[in-house]
């Protein structure tokens, strides 16, 4: 069960325009789940979104969480918590068992920022997310210390207006890390040095399943750097470019060349970039005639075209309803391939 916290437009009580969730409010609805449920262990999280929260409400949030000991995930979205909230926050996150947090539109300054960064290296957080936060130097700075021995395993900093050098830090933090999931999407990745950090955090963070670098600036000459190291990393499983305009066709073709045959890459996302009808052509070309050395790697290599990235560069459909043409020449490719080489180890 989920408590979801927020403010009501109706009730004329809850200040100017409905913009606060008061604290009696706050209190009934914990009361009110807590009475129905009756046995708290059937509460597992808790959202507060577009409230104008002040300490004293987080203060009653934070022991009302404490007191229920079971809830694993919270959401502060849109609640214009400040910095006299953070030391709240951080005491919830110890007295519970917290693993997921969720902080996004909020107006911590870039020092309580850094403070709550910190403050997750003695919590049982994993998974944090978060949106259009002022991380800013001392942020990023925190990153760089509390990555490499946090319990982190998921990272999503979105829109959090990150510049170059902030970027550098936590990418070559999460290096070093055991993160499975890191999402830079929507802030500035783009020169060089950048790139050369995700290629460090592809080389050496074995544990790295998923990387979202949605529109991050990238360009060819970025792309071309840590492409290489995409087959490098043996456990990664999704890799998301979509919407960097800074990325041809031809990066694109050049890329999918570098990595060749990948044991575990599941999809590469890359809607938003170029026109990507060449990327047919290479699977044709490339994948089936020339880089397959038995049928469970073609298999495995179409599986993962047809149900991922076909779908997700511009076809809205599997690799069956491509073209008629492309269609019947991959067919054919394959079927000379049988001919070839058998199906001994089908």
């Amino acid at each position: 069960m989920n408590i979801h916290v927020f403010r009501s437009f109706s009730d004329p009580t809850e200040g100017p325009e409905g913009r606060q969730c008061t604290t009696d409010r706050i209190k009934r609805i914990f009361d009110e789940a807590m009475l129905g449920f009756n046995q708290t262990k059937h509460i597992h999280s808790v959202t507060v979104r577009m409230s104008e929260l002040a300490s004293a409400d987080v203060r009653i949030i934070a022991d009302y969480v404490c007191k229920i000991k079971n809830v694993e995930g919270i959401v502060f979205d849109r609640c214009h918590l400040k910095d006299d909230s953070i030391d709240h926050i951080i005491r919830l996150l110890r007295g519970s068992s917290i693993k997921t947090l969720w902080v996004g539109q909020n107006r911590f300054t870039e020092a309580g920022m850094a403070r709550l960064i910190y403050a997750l290296s003695e919590t049982n957080v994993t998974m944090l997310h978060l949106v259009r936060a002022w991380i800013g130097y001392l942020g990023s700075v925190a990153f760089e210390k509390v990555l490499p021995t946090s319990k982190l395993t998921r990272l999503r900093i979105e829109r959090c207006k990150l510049c170059a050098d902030d970027m550098y830090r936590i990418i070559t933090a999460a290096g070093n890390s055991t993160l499975l999931l890191l999402d830079l999407s929507y802030n500035y990745i783009g020169n060089c040095r950048n790139a050369k950090a995700i290629q460090y955090l592809l080389e050496n963070n074995k544990s790295l399943r998923v990387l979202h670098l949605l529109d991050a600036g990238i360009t060819n000459r970025g792309l071309g750097i840590f492409a290489p190291s995409i087959y490098k990393a043996r456990n990664l499983l999704g890799l998301n470019l979509n919407s960097n305009k800074g990325i041809s066709k031809a990066a694109i073709v050049d890329m999918l060349d570098v990595i060749g045959y990948h044991p575990t890459l599941e999809y590469i996302s890359t809607h938003g970039t170029a026109d990507c009808a060449p990327f047919t052509n290479w699977i044709i070309t490339n994948i089936v005639q020339s880089r397959l050395s038995n049928w469970k790697k073609a298999h495995h290599m179409l599986n993962m075209v047809s149900a991922r990235v076909v779908k997700r560069i511009g076809y809205k459909s599997p690799l069956s309803m491509l073209p008629i043409d492309l269609f019947r020449l991959l067919n054919k490719m394959i079927g000379e391939w049988i001919v070839t080489h058998g199906l001994n180890d089908v």
